[in-house]
């Protein structure tokens, strides 16, 4: 299932024209699962299926880890981001935006998540060296 969904994202991703940032939004918005499968989110959020949840999360965070290095090399390479360490970067976004914003498996609330959504942004502005408002669509978009 993860695979057929990157093989997905993937696909959409090389049809995507511009900058790192470009690309990212796109992806971030074919990551959201609230959109893409709605029904599939529910059924991961039920207690029975912790375990599944939790590692259809690891897996996909350990796949599409190689897809945001990528990115943040691009990224790198056309001046937008500044980072030794672009594969821990993505490991560090990924694991942030896919757990941390996950009300299957915390129970956060409204105001958590605001806060979250208001801090990711700018967290990652910092992790990347990018210049500010780079990912004011990462809020909108958890």
């Amino acid at each position: 299932m993860v695979d057929a969904r990157l093989g997905e994202m993937e696909n959409q991703l090389q049809r995507t024209q511009g900058n790192a940032l470009e690309k990212i939004k796109k992806l971030v918005e074919m990551s959201n699962m609230t959109n893409t499968h709605p029904q599939l989110l529910e059924h991961l959020h039920r207690p029975a299926n912790a375990v599944m949840h939790i590692r259809i999360l690891s897996e996909t965070l350990i796949k599409l880890t190689s897809v945001f290095e990528m990115l943040i090399k691009q990224g790198c390479r056309e001046g937008l981001f500044q980072t030794e360490y672009p594969r821990e970067c993505a490991e560090f976004v990924l694991s942030a935006i896919q757990f941390l914003t996950d009300v299957g498996i915390y129970p956060w609330t409204e105001a958590d998540l605001k806060r979250r959504g208001a801090a990711f942004p700018r967290l990652l502005e910092q992790q990347l060296n990018a210049p500010r408002g780079s990912f004011q669509f990462i809020g909108v978009n958890l």
